[in-house]
């Protein structure tokens, strides 16, 4: 059998960076609300609310609920698949996407934002998280191939498969300065995009990383299986048609 190194260490880096993300995007979400209340910071204050509610969200999705589904991931390639596994590589990713979203941030607060809610980062960064999920799909490929995949493991291929498509989609730009890039779309194919893009993101970083870890975490936890395979492959079939779908009709609807 062949001996294997296991994603520990990048399971503890992603849990703990999403520990301190959840609380800074938390904490920055409730000031954002202290805005609407008091007017307090105004507007001409360099986080305003327009910027601190890209950060709070921003921190929590992406650095949160990322890191914690990634190290949730890295676990399920830990118990299942019986192929080497190099937690160098998960490290790499891991160190890719808390550079790559703190400088984000920075170009945030510093005013280079195109308007949307979320991933209103420049595209260097963008590319730098795009490459921290895409490692780990290639490592979840790599591990799970030929395996008879768990629903979580399904789940998991998915999502993070759904991350990356929807992500490069929603964040895809022609470069026009060091640091700033313009949106290929336009008028209501931009309104599309981004109704589609928020939906996406509210699934695929949202909705079925929840769905992934609790297909992990419950079976472990009290001891049980999953009886109907066919009910999950129809759970994952009907999220991936409809949601987008809808978020995309919605934008076109707003127009």
């Amino acid at each position: 059998m062949i001996q294997t190194d296991r994603y520990s260490k990048s399971i503890v880096y992603f849990k703990n960076a999403g520990i301190v993300w959840t609380f800074l995007g938390l904490t920055a979400g409730l000031l954002n609300e202290m805005q609407m209340m008091f007017s307090v910071p105004g507007s001409d204050s360099p986080l305003s609310y327009g910027l601190l509610k890209a950060i709070a969200a921003n921190m929590t999705i992406f650095g949160g609920f990322l890191s914690f589904f990634l190290a949730y991931a890295l676990r399920i390639l830990n118990a299942e698949g019986g192929k080497q596994k190099i937690d160098m590589i998960a490290r790499v990713s891991f160190f890719l996407l808390q550079i790559g979203l703190g400088i984000g941030l920075v170009f945030i607060a510093a005013g280079y934002a195109d308007g949307r809610e979320y991933g209103e980062m420049n595209f260097h960064t963008d590319n730098m998280i795009l490459l921290s999920i895409a490692i780990v799909l290639g490592l979840s490929i790599f591990n799970l191939n030929g395996q008879k995949l768990s629903a979580a493991a399904q789940f998991q291929l998915v999502t993070l498969s759904g991350m990356v498509v929807s992500f490069f989609l929603g964040n895809f730009g022609f470069p026009n300065s060091l640091i700033t890039a313009v949106a290929p779309t336009s008028g209501i194919q931009d309104a599309v995009v981004q109704e589609y893009y928020r939906m996406a993101v509210l699934m695929f970083f949202v909705y079925l990383p929840l769905l992934t870890i609790l297909y992990q975490a419950v079976p472990e936890k009290f001891g049980v299986e999953i009886q109907s395979q066919p009910a999950v492959r129809f759970q994952l079939l009907v999220s991936i048609l409809f949601i987008p779908l809808a978020g995309a009709e919605i934008g076109r609807a707003h127009v």
